[in-house]
């Protein structure tokens, strides 16, 4: 056997310790289909599957799922019923403070733009009877509230979209959180 069907025959062997990739159907395919037609119809049914967060996604074809023991599982496994309650809460609460923040963003934002407008109006206004250093005072101040006009707008801004994106993501992350929760808790009433 040469040096490379030797890498591939470990490559496969360590593909065949993982319970994760050896119960990953389009490597299964991959390894067994050998028309290449039919392997290509089997493919693009893989580009169009998103990933699933269902228990019954991630176990084996034996039934097994893929862990390592820490010590700090055993916390979190103790804890994990008090902290998904917690958990959802604080996401759902997280995610109406951002929708607020943009709101309230906007409304600062469009207030101190008025302000710059105002400020502006008013070194204009000294122009005009020649008190050239409050004309330039009230310009520079004027720059100012524009400048933070539009920085509020945008961490409001900012505060919705990035943080409101990480909290739809760790809301979706919730319910298969309680199903791992209420399934543990199911196994060790069962057994």
């Amino acid at each position: 056997m040469n040096s490379r069907q030797q890498m591939y025959n470990r490559f496969l062997t360590s593909i065949n310790r993982s319970e994760v990739l050896k119960s990953c159907r389009f490597l299964q395919q991959f390894v067994t289909i050998t028309d290449k037609k039919y392997y290509e119809i089997e493919r693009k049914g893989h580009e169009k599957i998103k990933f699933s967060r269902k228990i019954e996604d991630v176990v084996s074809p034996t039934g097994q799922v893929s862990v390592e023991d820490r010590t700090d599982s055993k916390k979190f496994c103790g804890d994990s019923r008090t902290f998904s309650g917690v958990y959802k809460h604080i996401i759902n609460e997280a995610t109406m403070l951002s929708k607020e923040v943009h709101e309230m963003s906007e409304n600062l934002a469009t207030s101190i733009g008025k302000l710059s407008m105002c400020v502006r109006d008013l070194g204009k206004l000294f122009r005009k009877i020649k008190v050239n250093s409050q004309y330039k005072l009230f310009q520079k101040l004027s720059m100012l509230f524009k400048d933070q006009s539009r920085i509020v707008g945008q961490q409001g801004y900012l505060t919705k979209v990035y943080l409101g994106q990480a909290m739809k993501y760790y809301d979706q992350e919730y319910e298969p959180l309680e199903e791992l929760v209420s399934f543990r808790d199911q196994f060790n009433l069962d057994y």
